[in-house]
């Protein structure tokens, strides 16, 4: 089952940050009416990139949830960020 998140297309990545020891990830992006928080817990995987593919970009593309634990995050400049981990809270 895949799950998007669209409210987040458009919105600037501002920040990734990994506690190591506790297993959780936050991320946050700067929609127009203020700054959202994504907090992962239980991460087991989080990878991404910096390369710029499509051209520089610090906005969202989409955020997508796929079969369970694998969330993608996907920037208009061709960047992902992905993590796999047991839920997810948006504040």
């Amino acid at each position: 089952m895949t799950q998007s998140y669209s409210q987040f297309h458009d919105g600037t990545f501002v920040s990734v940050a990994l506690d190591w020891e506790a297993a959780e990830c936050t991320v946050l992006i700067r929609l127009h009416d203020g700054v959202k928080t994504l907090h992962w817990r239980n991460v087991t995987r989080l990878a991404l990139t910096k390369t710029q593919p499509w051209g520089p970009s610090s906005s969202v593309n989409s955020l997508t949830q796929y079969s369970g634990r694998s969330y993608v995050l996907e920037l208009q400049s061709g960047d992902l960020l992905e993590i796999d981990a047991d839920e997810l809270e948006i504040r």
